[in-house]
């Protein structure tokens, strides 16, 4: 019996579903989670539902007592009970609704196919159980025939009987996996929880149903918004009962069926069978009119009313003594042996007829008031309708509007494709974007808003949801156009995949309960009782607590849910936002560029040029002074001292040889007598002789010889060559002297060399570095730079061989400069780029490992997934086997008990009555004799013309039945104890020998316990299993939550240590570049292995170590501080006066210190004499060899010159204007322009960063920009950084740098092949194309690619992002939203609003939390990867900085105060507006309660004027329409507020759109923050004005998505309109019909022929018709009376008077039933009957029982009558006044609680469906 109150409790749901309308649900909470878009509106509220179970609780009284109280009668009459399990089985053994049977037309029964006319129905069943078949056709056994007729009519009512029995126990066992849930929804919308224990058992799929006091009261007329006359109210959650619904839905159907079948069926052996001949029309002439029976299409009941079926056919007296024309083998004579009594009863026919008819006015009257009710809520339904509409047409116009303005005038080509249609809601009139809208929304919600009208197929679909299964015995069926059934094979309803419930009750689980018909007490085992429904419910309910995934196969899908209903909730703005993208994006729509944007646009342009400048700046000056300076020192070309001297030194003879010269000029005549040529004195003497003229003595001449002398000599000391000489024959010394010293730069001595012209070189011919020196200053120039300063070696001296080539020089001194501790700012960089790599590995290794630890989990959780679903599937394996073997346990023992009340039967009346009428009769009826043997031997029976006898046939059916109790109880358990008598025998038949029909066979309990058990075991294990498995699933997802948790934090907390690393390393890159702070110059170069130490510590013990930097990284200062210099003064003019030096020694150290001696040499080789003297008057003196009187010799000469050569080649090389400090300069010339240019384009764009600069609005237009592609721009924003890129080419010294081989596109790192870039890119650190700066730097490439970014700070400047629609168009963030993001201390998680949402939901399209441009603004390292990661850092690898956006968002230049931020986000994008003359505005505050409405003198400038839509003028305040009112009760409602305050607030343009969302912190806004807060706060879910104030301030509407609503809101409204204008026609044509039966006519039409059924319902659809097209029953849905003054009654409306008139209609039959009444036939004939009051004597006087019982009824009717003069109850058969008495009470508190739930419900249906037209003024 518990079951069976289960079962009741769901019928009465149900058929509270039944009667509700499907519409949207649409307030805060979540949609329900169906399939797709499933939605039911319960009528009025949740709370509605239970106080509608007491209205309905009357129309169910029927079923309830018949379905669940029966005792099985059909056992009393003998039958053989035949369960029939089977045939709840449809073809393909697929389980179908209990006790449905598929429609089968007869045509000779008069049954169309698929006909559901309860005409033909009636009269097939007339056909087959009142009329006997034609004796014409039966003329030798006819009464034989019409006995089996009889008694097949019988069967018929038993097997009907026991059909409706298991119709009632096998649905009981099929609501089993849904009773649970559905007692906790009930309990829970009862109202029976506090709010504390709701959040703790209203839980139902992730959903919190809230607790919410319904208000009674409709809302007051707006005067100045008429079309919105009431208030929005929240739904209640309706998912339980939308799970249930369909299913609940066809039991209601069948149990409908069953019922109405059921109370046709059991009246069959109440009255005789007439003859066919008998026949004049129909069976209406013999049945009364109040029994017929059908299930009405407008899914209420019209329930057979059980009054006993009259008629005036009478047995024939010759049948009371077994006539001839009476059944000769008649076995009904207990039946006919009180026909005596038929003459009385006949009599009170007539008051029986009139009792009926009262009954059946008391009834319908009883139900008048259910049909008024339904008028109402269809009036309602109308209203709100009417006001959706409105709402429509109102949205359609703020929709175009809206693109009309930003689209120069063509909101209504793009919105309408040209006009509007003439209605709103003429859908499929519309084209343009507006249709195209609605179509979308369509497909995603299943609804059918274009096309037909209604969907086919709605609630059917091709796929389920996770957690639910398609169910396949459930398709869609519809009638095409034609009337021809339709089977989809691919739309079927969608049910939760459930795990079989266990429908054997457990001791414990709840008190065993009697529980009687009429549900009004339970008595429970300990005495206590409780009366009621609700009670009953509470009790049973509170037992046991239920988790959401009991009856789940896979329990882990349950979570889906919310997420599925968070994606369906912005469905509509989301397609809003797709097409105001779109139509941006291809420019039909056009929107001023957003602060946010603009300011991201000039802060990327900023870093972008910025990078540029620094990467110029980086540019290593040092190696590109090198190369300049090697090269134009190449070219010097100067006379040097060798050149001048050396003609003149090797043009003499050496002195010594010169002597010979001398003495062969001088004394060549004379005879060498001496010589001494050697040493550095020569001297020679000789004689010579002559012959003379001599004179004697005498003086006389003769010939005679004379001998002359002759000398020289010659000092290489002196130069010179002295001597004397004999001459003549009188001796004369003759002096010789000849100077030998040079003389001139030609040489000038008296003996020069044979060839006086210097041919000889001193060139190094083999081409080598260093080289010999020539004795050239050109040499020692040209070589200076290859030699010495492209050969030094770090660690001192130089390389033996000078490197080859300019490259492999400059590279050669780079490296050794660097390994000598040189750091110059370009070197940062590379730290840098390492540092990335290094960091990037480092996460890429967390990632590796992460992804390893959770790959192993989930493989885990599916594992032990896969393993629960398997138990499940087991669990439930073995419960449908357990639940079976249950059901045929007790079918076996209902058997058992059918068996001996069948062989009591037998025994007590089939057996002593056939003896009986066997008894004296000789010879013996061959038939009753016959019929004796086979029920006590089967002896009876000739078995051969069986082809397979069954065992009762072969043995008798008392043994056959006594065998079959054998085999049943065979060892059943003591437990058992239907069978405790039986237990302990055994059979020796097969009782079901031949026993072909699977129904009438039944098995052994002992097995059945067996099987049981043994299912039990295999449950228990299953169970224990599943606890185990759910544990490790737990555990294992707890696991996984907790380590995704934590890898994320771990990641991002790493990523973001990782930038700080980065950042700090770019810092000290870019501190060696950017101006210091005190407008210093930074020092460019560190030189590391110079270190000074700085006191530190107490009293400047300690010392803390610091590397020397220098302002300058060019050559002189490299050549300087790193390479051959001690200083360390960071002076310019320190370094400008050592470098000389620095070059004289390196010079010297080079070529001279330790290889002097080939250079004497080397000058002798030449000629160069070994000693020579200079006397030339200083003619070689400005080549270093001035006049002196020693002599020079090869190594004073070569002293001579290489001084003099050095100091040229000092001063060309570091002199001023030498080549090292000249090419300093041109390349900081270069350098210089280069960062002047680029700055001149800061300035020019506004970008420079300096305060009270602001940039220039040309940046911030797209037509400024080229594409993404190549191009030489040709936008004023491309072009312009085209030409910048030509300029930076450009060299102010193009010739040095040619010769140099410098191309400044390469020293600057521009990459070839400029384009715009396709994101905003600014390098960390800035870095130019370095792979082709080898000339430069004469760096190898592969040290110096690292990345694909190097060089991209040169491309075009990416397009400003799209110009976004105002924010509420394109940003979507709800309470829901708000609860998913992490946040700390308020702050969002930014890695979690940078990624997207729903990206690891499958089967779910991931979208964007925010707008692309705030996903830069706030970019920061994030677990995006799609394929590459994206907005990892604003500007991809440069980060825009957390003090800098604070700054902007909290810049008070741009609307930065937090006042104003309050007064954008709470007007809510709709606000200022007007109403009349009034301008309404939101104040905003610190928080939902601190927001309000205030007034103001006129709309603010740039404000649209509009008008509100929201609220209402209320007295002094405003009413908001959206909030839960109370009309009737002012002082409750919600809704208002009572005045307005005044403000002057302007409309707030220049501010940071983030600014709204976030504040400087990078915090919640906190006005924002409280908002969602309160919206989440489960103690704030009354529907009052200051939620709606909050909840409308959130990021959810767009335009868009606003008309979707509408659109929604108006068609949902449309059908639910349609449904309830459907349901109130049936109910008034049921009404009508029911007024016709009683002879009434409201539109005074009528049938001629009362039995024409076509008629009748024409007539009633014209009734029904007349009534709405005349006011209906109800003057508007607030017309709340029901009782009715007759006498009082001006019969105004429709109610009134059919109230009244049935008044007088049942006080008229009373009256005629009493006191009788007088008619006048159909032949004019007058027939008077005899009222109760007469026939009472004369009945009692009779000693019939049949007669007294009837006296008794009648009595009990008027009784009844008396009891409820009210009609507040409905009476039913056998009813009697101390029955109708309780029922009255019970009537009368179910009718308060009806109309009390109807005025909620009718308030709450306005409440919950309103909504207001989004109109924004923006």
């Amino acid at each position: 019996m518990v079951k069976k109150l289960r079962l009741l409790q769901c019928l009465l749901l149900s058929v509270v579903i039944l009667g509700a309308e499907v519409k949207k649900a649409d307030a805060f909470f979540l949609l329900p989670p169906m399939p797709w878009d499933i939605e039911v509106d319960i009528p009025g509220n949740a709370n509605k539902v239970v106080s509608n179970l007491k209205a309905y609780y009357r129309q169910l009284q029927t079923i309830k007592s018949e379905l669940n109280s029966q005792k099985l009668e059909v056992l009393k009459k003998g039958q053989v009970f035949a369960f029939v399990s089977e045939k709840l089985k449809s073809e393909g053994g697929k389980n179908k609704t209990p006790g449905k049977g598929k429609l089968q037309n007869n045509a000779e029964l008069g049954i169309s196919k698929g006909g559901l006319d309860e005409e033909e129905n009636f009269n097939a069943f007339h056909t087959l159980f009142f009329t006997y078949p034609p004796e014409s056709d039966y003329p030798d056994n006819y009464p034989a025939v019409k006995t089996a007729y009889k008694h097949k009519a019988i069967e018929y009512k038993q097997d009907v009987i026991m059909e409706t029995y298991l119709t009632g126990r096998v649905t009981e066992d099929y609501l089993g996996l849904v009773e649970k849930t559905i007692e906790r929804l009930d309990n829970c919308q009862k109202g029976l929880y506090t709010k504390e224990e709701m959040a703790e058992h209203c839980v139902f799929f992730g959903l919190q149903m809230a607790y919410i006091e319904p208000e009674k009261a409709e809302p007051e007329g707006d005067p100045e918004n008429s079309e919105n006359p009431g208030q929005y109210g929240e739904i209640m959650n309706a998912y339980i009962v939308t799970t249930v619904y369909d299913r609940l839905m066809r039991m209601v159907e069948d149990l409908t069926a069953a019922e109405a079948q059921f109370m046709s069926a059991k009246q069959i052996d109440m009255v005789d069978p007439i003859n066919p001949d008998d026949q004049q029309s129909s069976a209406e002439d013999y049945l009364d009119n109040g029994y017929r029976f059908a299930y009405n299409e407008s899914r209420t009941y019209a329930h057979a009313k059980g009054t006993m079926l009259g008629g005036d056919y009478i047995r024939s007296e010759e049948c009371k003594n077994g006539g001839k024309n009476c059944p000769g083998l008649n076995e009904d004579k207990a039946e006919l042996k009180n026909a005596d009594d038929t003459a009385i009863l006949g009599k009170l026919q007539p008051v029986d007829e009139q009792i009926n008819q009262a009954m059946n006015l008391h009834n319908l009257k009883a139900q008048l008031g259910e049909y008024k009710s339904q008028y109402r809520k269809y009036l309602k339904a109308k209203e709100i309708h009417e006001r959706m509409l409105k709402v429509l047409e109102k949205s359609d116009q703020c929709t175009a509007g809206f693109f009309d303005r930003y689209s120069n005038g063509q909101g209504a080509s793009i919105w309408y494709g040209g006009s509007a249609p003439a209605k709103a809601n003429d859908h499929d009139s519309r084209s343009g974007l507006s249709r195209t809208v609605i179509e979308e929304y369509q497909k995603d919600t299943t609804d059918t808003i274009l096309g037909t009208k209604s969907s086919e197929c709605d609630g059917f679909y091709e796929s389920c949801p996770d957690g639910y299964r398609l169910d396949e015995t459930n398709p869609c069926q519809y009638e095409d156009a034609s009337g021809k059934t339709v089977t989809s094979s691919t739309m079927f309803a969608c049910v939760l995949d459930t795990v079989t419930s266990d429908t054997e009750p457990k001791e414990g689980d709840y008190p065993k309960v009697d529980f009687n018909p009429k549900l009004e007490r339970m008595d429970f085992e300990d005495g206590t009782s409780k009366s009621g429904y609700e009670e009953a419910g509470e009790e049973i309910i509170n037992n046991r607590e239920y988790n959401d995934t009991d009856f789940l196969i896979d329990g882990t899908q349950a979570d889906d849910i919310q997420t599925d209903n968070r994606v369906k909730a912005e469905k509509g703005w989301r397609i809003g936002y797709n097409h105001v993208m779109e139509l941006t994006e291809n420019g039909t729509l056009q929107f001023e560029p957003w602060n946010d944007q603009k300011n991201l646009q000039s802060e990327y342009l900023r870093n972008k040029y910025r990078n540029m400048r620094m990467i110029v700046k980086a540019v290593d000056e040092g190696m590109m002074s090198y190369r300049v300076a090697k090269t134009q020192a190449e070219k010097y070309g100067r006379v040097g001292p060798i050149e001048k001297v050396l003609p003149a030194v090797t043009a003499c003879k050496l002195t010594t040889d010169a002597t010979k010269d001398a003495w062969n000029q001088e004394c060549g005549d004379f005879s060498l007598k001496n010589s001494n040529p050697g040493g550095e004195t020569a001297s020679y003497s000789g004689t010579k002789t002559i012959m003379c003229t001599c004179y004697n003595s005498d003086g006389e001449p003769y010939s005679c010889s004379k001998t002359l002398h002759c000398s020289i000599s010659g000092s290489n000391d002196t130069g010179w060559i002295t001597g004397s000489k004999e001459e003549g024959c009188v001796p004369t010394t003759v002096p010789i002297k000849y100077d030998q010293r040079i003389k001139s730069l030609s040489g000038g001595c008296a003996f020069p060399k044979a060839n006086t012209t210097y041919e000889a070189s001193l060139e190094d011919k083999s081409g080598k570095c260093p080289g010999t020196w020539d004795f050239s200053t050109k040499f020692l120039v040209q070589k200076y730079m290859p030699a010495v300063v492209g050969s030094w070696k770090n660690g001192g001296g130089f390389e033996s061989t000078c490197p080859g080539s300019l490259d492999s020089q400059t590279t050669h001194l780079f490296d050794n400069t660097h390994a000598a501790g040189r750091v110059v700012a370009s070197d940062r960089f590379e730290d840098i780029l390492k540092k990335r790599k290094e960091v990037e590995q480092r996460l890429q290794s967390m990632v590796t490992q992460y992804e390893s630890e959770m790959k192993s989990l989930k493989a885990q959780l599916k594992s032990t997934i896969a393993a629960r679903k398997s138990h499940s599937e087991r669990l439930s394996q073995a419960t449908d086997t357990k639940n079976e073997a249950v059901q045929e346990r007790q079918r076996s023992l209902q058997r058992v008990t059918a068996i001996e009340n069948q062989i009591n039967d037998l025994k007590n009346n089939r057996i002593p009555a056939l003896q009986e009428r066997l008894a004296g009769r000789d010879p013996k009826p061959e038939k009753l004799q016959k019929d004796l043997d086979s029920i006590l031997t089967g002896a009876g029976e000739d078995l051969e013309k069986y082809e397979n006898p069954t065992l009762a046939q072969k043995i008798g059916q008392i043994l056959a039945l006594e065998e079959e109790l054998a085999y049943i109880c065979k060892k059943a358990p003591e437990k058992d104890k239907e069978c405790a008598s039986y237990s302990g025998k055994s059979n020796q038949y097969d009782p079901y020998e031949n026993i072909e029909d699977e129904d009438d066979i039944f098995k052994n309990v002992a097995e059945l316990e067996n099987t049981i058990t043994t299912a039990q075991v295999t449950m228990d294990s299953a169970q224990s299993m599943l606890d185990v498995l759910q544990d490790q699933i737990d555990s294992l997802s707890e696991q996984i939550r907790e380590r995704a948790s934590r890898f994320a934090k771990e990641y991002l907390a790493a990523a973001e240590q990782g930038q700080q690393e980065i950042e700090a390393v770019n810092k000290e890159f870019e501190d060696k570049l950017e101006t210091k702070d005190d407008g210093s110059e930074p020092d460019r170069m560190v030189n590391n292995n110079r270190r000074w130490c700085k006191k530190d510590g107490f009293l400047g013990i300690g010392c803390r170590e610091y590397s020397h930097e220098y302002k300058f990284d060019n050559l002189k200062w490299t050549m300087a501080r790193v390479m051959f210099g001690n200083g360390t003064s960071n002076s310019e003019g320190a370094v400008d006066g050592e470098l000389p030096g620095i070059v004289n020694d390196t010079i010297d150290e080079r070529w001279f210190k330790n290889n002097w001696s080939q250079y004497p040499r080397k000058l002798s080789s030449v000629g160069v004499v070994r000693k020579f003297v200079v006397a030339c008057g200083n003619c070689m003196a400005d080549a270093g060899v001035p006049d002196k009187n020693e002599p020079y010799t090869p190594d004073s000469l070569a002293q001579a010159v290489k001084k003099q050569a050095m100091k040229e080649a000092v001063d060309a090389l570091a002199g001023a204007g030498g080549y090292i400090p000249k090419a300093d300069e041109i390349i900081k010339d270069e350098v210089d322009s280069a960062v002047k240019e680029i700055t001149t384009v800061m300035e020019e764009w506004g970008v420079t960063g300096e305060d009270g600069v602001a940039p220039n609005e040309a940046i911030y237009k797209h037509a400024n920009y080229a594409g993404n592609g190549e191009g030489d721009g040709g936008q004023a924003v491309t072009a312009r950084h085209y030409k910048l890129i030509d300029e930076l080419k450009q060299a102010e010294h193009q010739p040095e740098l040619n010769a140099a081989g410098i191309k400044l596109e390469e020293s600057f790192g521009i990459p070839s092949g400029i384009i715009t870039d396709d994101d905003f890119f600014a390098g960390l650190p800035a870095r130019g194309a370095y792979t082709v700066t080898v000339p430069s730097y004469g760096k190898q490439p592969e040290k110096l690619k690292f990345d694909e970014n190097d060089g991209r700070d040169y491309m075009a400047p990416h397009r400003p992002l799209l110009n976004l629609a105002p924010i509420r168009e394109v940003f979507y963030f709800s309470a829901m939203d708000y609860d998913d993001v992490p946040q700390e201390n308020g702050a969002p998680s930014l890695s979690t609003l940078v990624d997207r949402k729903y990206k690891n939901t499958e089967g779910v399209e991931p979208v964007e939390y925010l707008p692309e441009t705030w996903r830069y603004l706030l970019a920061t390292p994030n677990m995006r990867n799609e394929p590459t990661p994206k907005y990892q850092q604003t500007f991809v690898e440069r980060s825009y900085g957390k003090d800098k956006l604070k700054d902007y968002i909290n810049n008070k230049d741009i609307g930065g105060k937090e006042e104003h931020y309050r007064a954008i986000i709470g007007r809510a994008g709709v606000y200022p507006c007007k109403l009349g003359g009034t301008v309404i505005d939101e104040g905003g505050g610190d928080g939902v309660g601190n927001m309000s409405f205030k007034r103001r003198s006129s709309l603010p400038a740039g404000a649209v004027a509009e008008t509100c839509q929201e609220v209402a003028l209320h007295k002094n305040g405003v009413r908001h329409l959206l909030a839960d009112h109370n009309a009737k009760d002012e002082g409750k409602s919600k809704a208002l507020q009572g005045s307005l305050g005044s403000t002057s607030e302007p409309m707030y343009t220049n501010y940071s759109e983030l600014g709204q969302f976030l504040n400087g912190d990078l915090k919640y806004r906190p006005m924002l923050k409280n908002i969602y807060d309160y919206l989440l706060d489960e103690n704030n879910q009354d529907n009052s004005i200051e939620r709606q104030r909050g909840d409308l301030a959130t990021f959810k509407r767009n335009v868009i998505g606003g008309f979707l609503e509408a659109v929604n809101a108006e068609h949902n409204a449309q059908k639910t309109l349609d449904n309830n204008k459907e349901d109130v026609v049936n109910s008034l044509k049921n009404l009508c019909t029911q007024l016709h039966n009683f002879g009434e006519s409201v539109n005074g039409e009528t049938c001629e022929d009362e039995s024409d059924s076509t008629c009748a319902d024409q007539i009633a659809e014209q009734c029904a018709a007349y009534i709405m097209d005349n006011g209906g029953l109800a003057k508007n849905a607030a017309d709340d009376k029901y009782e009715v003054d007759c006498a009082q009654s001006s019969g105004g409306s429709y109610y009134e008077q059919i109230f009244c008139k049935l008044n007088d209609l049942k006080d008229e039959a009373i009256a005629k039933a009493h006191q009788g009444y007088s008619e006048t036939d159909s032949d004019g004939t007058t027939v008077t009957y005899v009222g109760f009051d007469s026939l009472k004597g004369e009945a009692s006087a009779t000693d019939s029982d049949r007669v007294k019982e009837r006296i008794q009824e009648i009595e009990d009717y008027f009784g009844a009558f008396e009891a409820d003069a009210d009609e507040v109850s409905y009476i039913q058969p056998k009813a009697t006044k101390a029955s109708v008495t309780e029922d009255v009470k019970e009537a009368k508190a179910n009718w308060e609680a009806s109309r009390a739930a109807e005025e909620e419900g009718i308030t709450s249906m306005d409440n919950q469906s309103q909504a207001v037209a989004y109109c924004p003024v923006y």
